[in-house]
């Protein structure tokens, strides 16, 4: 990626994109791991799942379209405050003893929501951080 070191705005970009799939593979396990400590059901697995995944496939006419409509810097902004209050939902709920495993689902809804609109918005911000004739090695 010779050429692209000095573009200081597209590494921090990398960097974060990286950390954010980092943690969001962290949450995922531990979510997992929570349910199926609750429920003991290998189906409530598949649940997480489905409520990880639904989201993107009943979303996506919107994702897109809110990317090239909005601001993709605030769309990724707000989906990632998304992600944290989905997050800090999901380390409240494990925290309680008796709570519905709904609850669970509920916030791994709001996250795979949150997630469907912030994969299409940072996609396309690369464009808007590197020149053009760098844009196909980005």
């Amino acid at each position: 990626m010779r050429g692209l070191r000095h573009e200081g705005s597209f590494l921090l970009y990398q960097v974060a994109r990286f950390l954010g799939a980092v943690s969001i593979q962290i949450l995922s396990v531990a979510t997992g791991w929570e349910v199926y400590g609750r429920t003991h059901r290998p189906a409530a697995l598949g649940f997480v799942g489905l409520f990880t995944f639904l989201p993107q496939v009943l979303f996506f006419p919107l994702t897109g379209t809110t990317a090239d409509r909005y601001d993709r810097r605030w769309v990724v902004a707000f989906s990632f405050l998304g992600i944290a209050i989905g997050a800090w939902g999901l380390a409240w709920a494990a925290a309680q003893v008796r709570l519905s495993i709904f609850v669970f689902y509920g916030l791994i809804f709001i996250l795979g929501v949150a997630r469907a609109f912030a994969g299409p918005a940072s996609q396309a911000m690369v464009p808007l951080l590197v020149p053009p004739a760098l844009l196909s090695r980005a």
